[in-house]
C-alpha cells in the first residue's frame, strides 16, 4: 500500500500543520493547525496562494528546493519565514515527503510545518540547529543514515533513525546485519533484493516495510535512497531517509472503519490522544500515553473523567476549567496548564480539543491531544529570564552613558577653554613644533566634546507615551533641511522628495534621526553634488520611508557594522565623525517600533529604508 494523505479530519486533530501538494505543483489542503497560524482561510491557501508569504529573502532558496524534490520525488526540509495574516513573518521549520498510488504512481507530496520563531533566538546557534533538526525530525518521524558500500559496510544513523528502531547508540554496532535483524522476518526478503538492486543501480531504492523493535513493538518504515558512485561507477556510499510511517498504515486502517485499528494508532503516539462527551461525564477513549504523562491509570481515567480535572495544579485550575469543554463557544480550543502528579511533580500540558458535530450542527463528543510541553516551558522560562537581565543590563548601561557624559562636559570645556586660549595667545609665537602640539590638543578637544554629546544624545533616545504624538513626516523632514541648510548650500546638495506620512512618535527624535541621514547622505559623497531622494511606500501596517543619495556608496560587507557603535568605516581625515550617528537612527527607529536597513554598493550610491508602523494609513 503506498502512502496517501490523511483524512481532513485526522489532519485536522494532528498537533502540527500539515499540508498535501498534487502533481500539478498545486496545493490543495492545509490542515486546521496551519490556517490557525497563518490566520488565513483554506481558500487564501490552495492552489499557490500561500507561497505569496513567503519572505523575498527566503523565496528564491525555498522554491528551489522544493521544485528540485517536487521533480525527482524525493523528500525535502526548508527553513524560512512566511508572512501571517497579520503581516507578521514567522519562521517555520517545513518537510515534505512523496506520495505514491497503489500502482506506483506519482501522487504529489504531503508534508508538516511546526513554528521555530522563539527557538531562533537562542544565543546558542548550534545548540539551537541541533535541537531544530532533531525536533522537526521528532516531529516528521524522519531520520537519516549513511550506509558506507566501499569501505567496512557500516552504517551511520541519526538520533531519530535510532528512535524509530528503538534503539540507541550503544545497542547499535552500526553493521548491515544488525538492520537486517530488525527488519520483520517476512519482508527480510523483499528488503534485501531492494538494496541489491539499488546497489548494481537497477532501480532506486525506495520501500515500505515492517521492523520489530527490542520490545517486541511492530513499526512500518518508508526508507528512500541514493547511490554515490566514484569516477569508476561504482558505489560509495548509500544515503537515505527512513520514515516512521506507522500512524499512516494505522490511520489507512482506520478509515475502513475499524474501531479496534485506530485504537491501535492511537496507542503508539507520543502525546495523550483523547474523547470525550461534552458534559465530560464519559470518557471515551485516552490513549496510553497518559499513564507515562500523568502517571495514573488509564483505567482509573475512564471510570471518573473528574480525575482528568482533579489533577490540574490548584493555580491553574479556575483557568483551565474555563477554556476546556464544554465552553460558551463550543468551538476548538487551546490551552496551556500545569498537572500534579502523584509524585508530587508538576508537568506543563498544552491541551487542544475539538468540537465533533453532527448534521444538525449539535456537538456530540469532543476530541483532542495532550503534550508534555515543560521543556519548552523552561526554556521559555529562562529565555524570558535572560531578555529581562538584558533589559536591566542596558538601562543600566544607558544611565551610566548618561551620568558619564553629562559629568564629562564640564572638564572637557574647561580644557577646550584653555587649549583655545594658549592657541590665541601663543600660535605663531614658539616653534612649529609647538604650533603642531596646539592645533593636536585643539583637534582632539573637539573631537572629543563631539564624541560626548553624542553619547549623551544617544543615552537620552526615550519615548514615554505621554510624548507620542501624530507626527507628519513632511514637518519632520522640513525642520532637519532646515537645521542643515548651510552644510546642503555649501555642498551644492539638490534635495527632492514625494508626499510622506504621518506616524506615531516624538516629533524631536524623528526629526533628529532623519537629520543624521541627510547629513550622512551630503557628507559621504564624491567631487559631484548630493543628489538626494526621499520617498515613502506603503507595505502591510508599515510605512517604509527611503533616503536615497549618489554618493560614494557602502561595500555589502560592511552593512552589518553600520549601526554599531562607535564603528567608523573612513579614516577621520577624509571623513569626521564619532561613528554615533547610525546608531542612534537605530536607537530611535527601534524606539518607535520599526526598522532601518540599508541597500548599496560602493560607487553605487545609497538607499537608507526606515520602516515604521502606520498610524492612520494617510499621508500629510
Amino acid at each position: 500500500m503506498k502512502p496517501r494523505p490523511p483524512p481532513p479530519d485526522l489532519a485536522d486533530a494532528a498537533p502540527v500543520m500539515i499540508w498535501v501538494q498534487e502533481t500539478d505543483g498545486t496545493h490543495s489542503f492545509f490542515n486546521r493547525v496551519w490556517l490557525q497560524f497563518t490566520g488565513r482561510t483554506l481558500e487564501d491557501e490552495v492552489g499557490d496562494g500561500w507561497t505569496q508569504g513567503i519572505h523575498p529573502e527566503d523565496r528564491k532558496r525555498w522554491l528551489d528546493i522544493s521544485t528540485r524534490s517536487f521533480d525527482a520525488h524525493i523528500p525535502f526540509r526548508i527553513d524560512g519565514r512566511l508572512r501571517r495574516r497579520d503581516g507578521e513573518f514567522r519562521w517555520i521549520f517545513l518537510t515534505g515527503m512523496p506520495r505514491f498510488g497503489d500502482d506506483g504512481a506519482f501522487q504529489g507530496f504531503i508534508g508538516s510545518a511546526i513554528d521555530i520563531t522563539d527557538r531562533r533566538s537562542s544565543e546558542d546557534q548550534t545548540k539551537q540547529n541541533r535541537f531544530f533538526l532533531e525536533k522537526a525530525e521528532e516531529v516528521a518521524h524522519v531520520g537519516y543514515w549513511v550506509s558506507d558500500l566501499a569501505g567496512d559496510g557500516k552504517l551511520v544513523w541519526s538520533r531519530e533513525t535510532y528512535r524509530i528502531f528503538g534503539l540507541d547508540e550503544s545497542s547499535f554496532d552500526g553493521r548491515v546485519e544488525t538492520f537486517f535483524s530488525r527488519v520483520h522476518p517476512e519482508d527480510l526478503a523483499f528488503v534485501k533484493d531492494e538494496s541489491q538492486a539499488a546497489a548494481e543501480g537497477r532501480r532506486p531504492y525506495d520501500v515500505e516495510h515492517r521492523i520489530v523493535r527490542p520490545d517486541g513493538a511492530l513499526r512500518w518504515v518508508h526508507q528512500r535512497a541514493e547511490i554515490e558512485r566514484d569516477s569508476a561507477k561504482k558505489p560509495v556510499r548509500m544515503i537515505g531517509v527512513c520514515q516512521d510511517i506507522t500512524g499512516r498504515k494505522l490511520a489507512e486502517e482506520a478509515l475502513r472503519g475499524s474501531e479496534e485499528r485506530f485504537r491501535l494508532m492511537a496507542d503508539h503516539i507520543n502525546e495523550v490522544f483523547w474523547m470525550i462527551d461534552p458534559e465530560r461525564r464519559r470518557m471515551y477513549y485516552v490513549s496510553p500515553g497518559y499513564e507515562r504523562i500523568w502517571g495514573r491509570p488509564v483505567a482509573s481515567l475512564l471510570a471518573d473523567p473528574a480525575t482528568w480535572f482533579d489533577a490540574i495544579h490548584p493555580d491553574d485550575r479556575a483557568r483551565a476549567l474555563k477554556a476546556l469543554p464544554p465552553n460558551q463557544t463550543q468551538e476548538a480550543y487551546g490551552e496551556a496548564y500545569r498537572i500534579i502528579r502523584p509524585d508530587g511533580s508538576a508537568v506543563w500540558i498544552l491541551d487542544r480539543g475539538w468540537p465533533v458535530k453532527d448534521r444538525a450542527g449539535n456537538v456530540y463528543r469532543f476530541v483532542g491531544t495532550a503534550l508534555d510541553i515543560s521543556d519548552l516551558k523552561r526554556t521559555e522560562e529562562e529565555m524570558l529570564l535572560r531578555a529581562k537581565e538584558l533589559a536591566r543590563s542596558n538601562e543600566e548601561l544607558e544611565r551610566f552613558a548618561y551620568a558619564a557624559s553629562h559629568d564629562l562636559q564640564e572638564p572637557l570645556r574647561m580644557v577646550s577653554s584653555y587649549v583655545q586660549l594658549i592657541k590665541r595667545r601663543y600660535q605663531g609665537k614658539l616653534d612649529a613644533n609647538a604650533d603642531e602640539f596646539i592645533r593636536y590638543a585643539a583637534e582632539g578637544a573637539h573631537r572629543m566634546q563631539a564624541l560626548i554629546q553624542d553619547l549623551l544624545a544617544y543615552s537620552r533616545v526615550d519615548i514615554k507615551p505621554a510624548t507620542v504624538r501624530p507626527v507628519p513626516l513632511n514637518s519632520v523632514v522640513d525642520n532637519a533641511l532646515a537645521n542643515l541648510e548651510v552644510l546642503a548650500r555649501e555642498a551644492g546638495a539638490v534635495v527632492t522628495r514625494g508626499e510622506l506620512p504621518t506616524v506615531s512618535g516624538q516629533p524631536t527624535l524623528l526629526t533628529q534621526a532623519f537629520q543624521n541621514l541627510i547629513h550622512n547622505a551630503i557628507k559621504f559623497r564624491d567631487q559631484r553634488p548630493p543628489e538626494i531622494k526621499i520617498t515613502a511606500e506603503r507595505r502591510g501596517k508599515e510605512w517604509v520611508i527611503s533616503v536615497a543619495d549618489n554618493g560614494i556608496g557602502i561595500d555589502p560587507a560592511y552593512h552589518p557594522r553600520l549601526f554599531i557603535l562607535f564603528q567608523r568605516l573612513h579614516t577621520r581625515d577624509r571623513f569626521q565623525g564619532s561613528g554615533l550617528g547610525l546608531a542612534l537612527c537605530k536607537k530611535i527607529v527601534e524606539r518607535h517600533g520599526g526598522r532601518i536597513w540599508v541597500e548599496s554598493e560602493t560607487g553605487k550610491g545609497s538607499t537608507f529604508r526606515v520602516a515604521l508602523p502606520a498610524s492612520d494609513g494617510l499621508a500629510g
